[in-house]
């Protein structure tokens, strides 16, 4: 079993979360699905602890990973150490691939966070990683430091499972002036300075702010601030709404504007407030800009057209 200590970062106990890089690309989260029991907790009698679990299980979710599945929806009793039959038996329901577990321990002004990562399918311990928070430091640096050692670790287990096929076969070229369908349920990266977590009639909303950065397939949006809902139980928000120097792209279009608002599962996307959609040369402006992301369809409204003509190459010599 490996030991990995995190970085210590904390400064009260608060929710806002400092994000930085992971260096896990969001293509090879894509493989992770990740259960997070409640953390047992330990303190003097009084003192609430942060729930470490849940804080945990929300800062995974953001990093593009296929499934995440937190202590609520789990339903599982606080427990630092269960049997590898209980590990299985909930990575088994939940539909993971790890189980992770823990404890959270406050001595004085130091709390104490160890994250205990196991096999979802042998129940078998693989990792443990720890964090100490300090007077001087940030919970949110803690969770996120922690959050990628946990998707690293469950990368590991699933390279380890799934070995690169040899193949003498050359790849099947790409068809030609076809664009590929975008997938709405790919999983959703999104990176930002800082990040506010809270429970939202049933639902759990997250706020991110400073320069925002999400992807999903082959879409990227950057943003001021975005505010993610996401349904009890889901892993991937239903509707995200972005705010401030919107900027979407894909397939070399590109759209501007003040507020950008996206529904996941009808994949479409709304951009309203000085809204201009640039295609190479041309330019279309209006008041709101709705398209399907799969790009059948764009409504413009208020619409403004600047078409810039090709160049035929005639003229007068």
């Amino acid at each position: 079993m490996k030991i990995r200590v995190g970085r210590s970062c904390w400064a009260a106990m608060s929710c806002v979360w400092i994000a930085g890089t992971n260096p896990v690309s969001a293509a090879s989260a894509a493989d992770a699905r990740v259960g997070v029991v409640k953390f047992e907790t330990a303190g003097p009698p009084g003192i609430e602890l942060p729930d470490v679990g849940k804080l945990l299980a929300d800062r995974i979710g953001t990093l593009g990973v296929a499934k995440i599945v937190g202590p609520a929806e789990l339903a599982a009793a606080a427990d630092a150490s269960p049997s590898d039959s209980t590990v299985t038996g909930l990575a088994s329901s939940a539909g993971v691939d790890v189980i992770v577990v823990g404890r959270a321990t406050q001595i004085g002004g130091q709390l104490s966070i160890d994250v205990r990562l196991r096999s979802g399918k042998t129940g078998k311990p693989l990792a443990t990683y720890v964090g100490e928070v300090g007077h001087t430091q940030q919970l949110a640096a803690v969770v996120e430091t922690l959050a990628g050692q946990v998707l690293d670790g469950t990368l590991e287990l699933w390279a380890n499972a799934h070995p690169p096929e040899v193949s003498a076969q050359e790849p099947e070229p790409k068809p030609q002036g076809q664009k590929r369908p975008f997938d709405n349920d790919k999983p959703i990266s999104i990176k930002s300075n800082s990040l506010e977590a809270s429970d939202v009639e049933g639902r759990r909303r997250l706020v991110f702010t400073g320069n925002v950065r999400v992807s999903q397939d082959d879409v990227n949006m950057t943003s001021n601030s975005l505010t993610a809902d996401y349904p009890q139980g889901d892993s991937q928000p239903s509707e995200m709404i972005a705010q401030g120097s919107v900027r979407v792209t894909q397939n070399g279009q590109e759209v501007r504007c003040d507020t950008g608002t996206y529904k996941r599962v009808a994949a479409k996307l709304m951009c309203c407030g000085h809204a201009e959609l640039r295609d190479g040369g041309n330019r279309v402006r209006g008041s709101c800009i709705e398209f399907d992301l799969d790009g059948a369809k764009v409504r413009v409204e208020d619409a403004i057209i600047n078409i810039v003509p090709e160049n035929t190459g005639s003229g007068d010599s």
